[in-house]
């Protein structure tokens, strides 16, 4: 019996580990976010809805008046949280790390391979390919 204890051990903290692990995605749950304007952390209640609603909370008040969409500002609220204002990195991959051109960036954002959250059906085409054209001419090398 004693032999089994270690395997047994070992399979519970794998077991342990993999929870851990999956339970770092996107629960749904209001997070603070950098604001990056003001270079503080916003409270929760400004965060509530991210990334279900298209339109609230991501600056679409300016930008639809001039017909444009900051890729900036859409950056800074649905990806910075993550990928940090920086582009390097705070729970997600350090994206000035990559090299990746504007179609392989925003079907990332499309489609949210592993952990990240996919935003087609969350973002606006024009919002996913501006956030894309950021992320490349911003922290792609």
């Amino acid at each position: 019996m004693s032999r089994k204890l270690p395997y047994l051990l070992l399979v519970i903290l794998l077991a342990l580990s993999v929870a851990v692990l999956v339970g770092c995605g996107d629960d749904g749950e209001p997070q603070a976010v950098t604001d990056t304007t003001e270079g503080g952390l916003m409270d929760t209640e400004t965060t509530e809805g991210m990334g279900t609603d298209t339109t609230e909370g991501m600056g679409t008040e300016d930008t639809e008046a001039s017909g444009e969409v900051s890729g900036e500002e859409v950056f800074s609220q649905n990806c910075a949280t993550c990928h940090g204002a920086d582009g390097t990195g705070i729970d997600g991959p350090d994206l000035t790390a990559l090299s990746l051109d504007q179609a392989a960036v925003e079907e990332t954002v499309r489609t949210g391979p592993g952990a990240m959250t996919a935003f087609e059906g969350q973002l606006s085409d024009e919002q996913i390919q501006a956030v894309a054209d950021y992320v490349t001419s911003e922290f792609m090398q």
